[in-house]
Order: C-alpha cells, then structure tokens, then sequence
C-alpha cells in the first residue's frame, strides 16, 4: 500500500515537472521572439533615425550654402556700389575741373576677327531723308567689296546741341557689343562712288576716305571728319574722340591731334584728285539740316585746345531705346540717346536765348546758324543779317530782274560743276 502511494507521488512529481519544463520552454520562446521583435524594431528605428539624421544633415548643408550665396551676394553688391560711387566721385571731380587734365589713359588690345566685320557708326538727329538714301547705298557698297558689317544709328533725342564726337563714343561702344573689330565713323550725308578705289577694309593704320582732295568742301590737309577707318584698338588707345563739342565741327580736328600723338600715320586712299562729285557724293540740305556752327563764350579758344580731359572712357549719356529695324530692306540697330552736359564746364551745350551778330535763328531747328555773307557767280546776295532773317541768294534773272540786280553784292565764288 505504501508501494503504491509512493508511486503515484512520484508519478505526480513527474508529471509536473514535465509540465513545468514544457510551461518554460513555452515562456522561453515567447521571450525569444519578443527579443527578435524588439530587435528588428531597434534596427528600424535606428535605420529611419539615420535617413532624418542625413536628411537633417543636408538641410543644414544646403542653408549653409544659402546663406554663403547670400554674404557673397551683399559683398559683391556692395563692391559693386562702392565702385559705382567712386566712378560718380571720379566723373563728378572732371567735370567739376574746367582746366586741361593730362590723365593717364591704359593702353587697350582688341581682338579682332576673321573674317573682320565693320561697325559703321552714324553719328544722327533728324536726317531721315539722307539715311534712307544712305542705307541701301552702303548696303550695297560694301557688299561689292565683301565686307562684313552692322549699321548702327547713334540718334540723339536730347534738346542740347548737337555733339558729334560723343555720339561716336557712344558707337564706338555699341559696336565692340556686336562684336565689330573695326569701325567707320561715317557721316549720313556722305556717300563714296568708287568702290574698286575706296576701299573701306580692316586698315593696318587709321584710313580716311573723305581725304581733303575729294571732299566738296573741306581741303585743309589736316582734316580727318567724314568718313575715317580706325580698329578698335586704335580707337580706344587714343581715347576716343572729346565730349565737349557740342554744335557743329572741331571735334575731327582735336581728334586729329590724339591720333598723331600715339604716333598713328593717317592713311588715304591713292585716288587722283577730284572734287566733281565722282569720288563722293555730298547730299546735304542746308535748308532742311541747318548746321549749328555758332561759337559761344569762349568756345572757339577751348575748341583749339587739346582736351585732356574728356573722351571715350567717360562718356556720359541715358540709353533710352534700342531698336533692330529694317529701313529700306537694310538690318539697322538704332540707338537713340540723351546726352548729359555739365554747363558749368561747357555752357555752350544750350542752345543760347540770344543770337550773336552775324547769326539768324533757324526757324526748324532752333539753332543760332551763321548767315550768308557771299553768293555765287551769276548771284546777288538780298537782305540784311539779324535774329530774325537770313540774306538770300538771288539767280539774276531768274530770281530778281538784272535791273533790280544791280542794287545788292554780287556773288564772286565759283559755284561747283552741275549747280543751277
């Protein structure tokens, strides 16, 4: 009985433990899966703080570079201003200074091209009769030579006097923009008829065409206005032309003297002397285009003065439009332009509120023009000089009878082949 009783103990015993052994093998598993699960889970966790932490990263990366743009951009406006400001001091201190100033000009090199291409440069206000006659000629002139080019128009639109020499600065800039290697500074009124002699290639030295045995009306053998060739580096090595003559003429003059000066040799175009009009065409039209050659104060003293002080490095002016037109079937780029003027250093850029003696007032232009004192041949000289009035010249017999003649200057100059 005691046997049997044991027995069963022990088989309880056994029993239970087996039971047990199975509850913490059970217990076991569950913990190992929850720490296979808590470790997957602390992988992903790790993994997703890695993709914010290099996402963070490179946020903070990219408003680093941000804000570095941002201080270079500050800087460089404020170089840029600082340099501005100092350009304006600089400007202001020349125009302030009226005396001849021998400023050191930088020697500059252009590149130039091949084929070359010729920036021809025209100098304009208020001449559209002779540009629409000027254009297709040209056109065709240079093409017949094979010459690359780009018309650019210089227009002024200001109520100052006109000032040539600064509106070829002006060019002279516009086309080193449109990539020209040489420019013509070419007059709208002038038109050359010889191709095969007058030959407006890039030039080893400055080339003046409207040389003083062709020209109509200039002879002098110094004078270089018209039509001259320069490089770009010619051009900006004796600084452009000057900005302070403002009315007509003298500006080719002193710019006569900036080129002999560097040592330049003025070429001209072996043509046989000839002022009947075969070399070159003058189509002015005074009465339309009324030349403004009144000299005032001490304009004329300063005008025979090497200016020192003014050209191409410090033209002054606002860009008011830029037109690419066609006119006639020709590309033209047209810039028109005010000009600035500083009166204190040249008061003559006004047109003045009183004509001096020997002067009228144009009634189209509002320019003082010098009055006609002499006629031609087969002509007599009618009416007195004033603000109001300028003397005409009379055909006799066609415009005032012989008889009636006889009463006023007869005409002594010769008139040119063809004139009526």
């Amino acid at each position: 009985m005691r046997i049997t009783v044991t027995r069963l103990l022990v088989a309880g015993l056994v029993i239970m433990l087996v039971a047990a052994g199975s509850f913490v093998s059970m217990i076991g598993r569950e913990y190992r899966d929850r720490d296979d699960s808590l470790v997957k889970a602390m992988d992903r966790l790790k993994s997703e703080h890695g993709q914010q932490a290099q996402q963070i990263h490179e946020l903070e990366v990219r408003l680093q570079q941000a804000l570095d743009r941002e201080q270079s951009s500050k800087a460089l406006l404020s170089s840029l201003q600082a340099d501005l400001q100092n350009q304006m001091q600089n400007q202001q201190r020349i125009c302030n200074n009226s005396q001849a100033v021998d400023r050191p000009h930088t020697t500059t090199v252009y590149p130039t091209k091949t084929p070359h291409r010729l920036g021809v440069i025209v100098p304009f206000r208020k001449a559209d009769q002779e540009l629409v006659e000027f254009l297709p000629h040209m056109k065709k002139f240079l093409e017949a030579q094979g010459i690359e080019h780009h018309f650019l128009i210089i227009n002024q639109i200001d109520n100052y006097r006109f000032n040539r020499g600064e509106l070829l600065n002006i060019g002279f800039l516009k086309a080193v923009e449109e990539e020209c290697d040489y420019i013509v500074m070419h007059d709208v009124d002038l038109l050359p008829l010889l191709p095969k002699q007058l030959s407006y290639a890039y030039p080893e030295q400055p080339m003046h065409i409207a040389t003083p045995w062709i020209h109509p009306n200039y002879h002098y053998p110094k004078f270089i206005g018209g039509i001259l060739i320069m490089t770009n580096t010619h051009f900006a090595n004796v600084n452009g032309l000057s900005n302070n003559y403002w009315g007509w003429g003298r500006e080719d003059d002193e710019l006569y003297k900036r080129i002999t000066e560097m040592n330049l040799n003025i070429t001209r175009p072996d043509v046989n002397e000839t002022r009947d009009g075969k070399a070159l065409r003058h189509m002015h039209d005074q009465d339309k285009r009324v030349r403004d050659m009144m000299q005032i104060g001490n304009q004329f003293k300063i005008a025979n003065e090497r200016d020192r002080s003014t050209g191409l490095d410090n033209v002054d002016y606002e860009l008011a439009s830029v037109r690419r037109v066609f006119i006639q079937n020709v590309s033209v780029a047209f810039y028109d332009v005010r000009l600035r003027c500083n009166t204190a250093v040249t008061p003559w850029c006004e047109h003045p509120k009183k004509c001096l003696p020997g002067y009228y007032r144009h009634k189209a232009s509002g320019a003082c023009q010098r009055c006609a004192n002499r006629c031609w041949r087969g002509f007599v000289l009618v009416g007195k000089c004033s603000e109001e009035e300028n003397p005409r010249c009379l055909k006799v017999g066609r415009d005032i009878s012989e008889e009636e003649a006889k009463k006023y200057p007869k005409g002594d100059i010769r008139p040119p082949p063809g004139a009526a």
